[in-house]
């Protein structure tokens, strides 16, 4: 099955499809003349939200007598949950077929299947809380602009969905970066609580 952009919230996933897409009428939202691709051909793009969850196991997480579903939750659930994916213009009647659709590789390495999404999923406990502090840490305290740890390098490939999840819109305006002044001579801005925020801006 094939959609397109509109389908999608995603930046990332956006660009990917007027790039690879080819026109065509979408399956998922019945966009006519637009840019579509294949679900499967954004499997790649999802493996790294992937990387976030776990498949509940038996006697880990679950023991005999439970009810594995007490303790585990539909993967495609929790995607939608925690990153939303698709637009108000996708047809949610169809959302069973996208997942499945996305999952039916025929390419893929025998010994790397595609994640199985009828299975139980969990979220990585706090995984990605504690890595994004050692991030935030890391550029602060350490190396601006230059990423030299590997440990970082799942994090940078979500980077942009995640981004694009806790952007806000702000007021259009001019913002000037604050210093504090050394030299003799200078003088400083007023201090305006309305206009100043954290981290050395001032707006």
């Amino acid at each position: 099955m094939y959609c397109c952009c509109n389908c999608l919230i995603s930046p990332t996933l956006k660009e990917h499809i007027n790039e690879k897409g080819i026109l065509g009428d979408c399956e998922f939202c019945s966009s006519r003349g637009v840019k579509i691709i294949e679900v499967c051909d954004l499997y790649e793009s999802f493996e790294h939200i992937f990387g976030l969850y776990r498949e509940i196991e038996y006697g880990t997480d679950y023991y005999e007598g439970n009810d594995p579903i007490d303790y585990g939750n539909n993967l495609p659930y929790l995607i939608e949950e925690d990153w939303t994916i698709f637009s108000d213009q996708f047809n949610y009647e169809k959302v069973d077929s996208f997942w499945e659709s996305l999952t039916n590789l025929e390419w893929y390495d025998k010994d790397n299947p595609p994640i199985d999404i009828h299975g139980l999923f969990i979220r990585i406990n706090n995984t990605f809380n504690e890595l994004w502090e050692s991030f935030c840490d890391y550029l602060k305290y350490e190396w601006r602009f230059i990423i030299r740890r590997e440990d970082f390098q799942h994090l940078i490939d979500i980077l942009p969905e995640f981004l694009s999840i806790i952007e806000i819109a702000v007021i259009k305006r001019e913002y000037f970066r604050a210093r504090i002044g050394l030299d003799e001579g200078i003088r400083p801005f007023p201090c305006n609580p309305r206009l100043c925020s954290s981290l050395g801006r001032y707006g």
